[in-house]
């Protein structure tokens, strides 16, 4: 079960981990490059010269979603 939302509509990537019981960054980094898996991609909010050292956040609703389709594969 997802873990209770902090107000803000979007989690950072420490957030994101704990949401899913403290899971390594690697393991948002395997979510991300397996298509297969329907993780929501990233929002990247802060501008940055180099786009992969710009922070990454998650919308919660965008996460709630995956959690949704998650339980209804095992639940099926």
């Amino acid at each position: 079960m997802p873990t209770e939302n902090p107000p803000s509509k979007f989690l950072t990537a420490k957030q994101a981990r704990a949401r899913y019981g403290g899971v390594s960054n690697m393991w948002l980094h395997r979510m991300l490059k397996d298509k297969k898996s329907g993780f929501p991609a990233p929002v990247r909010l802060n501008k940055s010269a180099d786009p992969d050292q710009a922070m990454r956040h998650w919308l919660v609703a965008d996460l709630d979603a995956w959690d949704a389709t998650r339980i209804a594969e095992v639940q099926s």
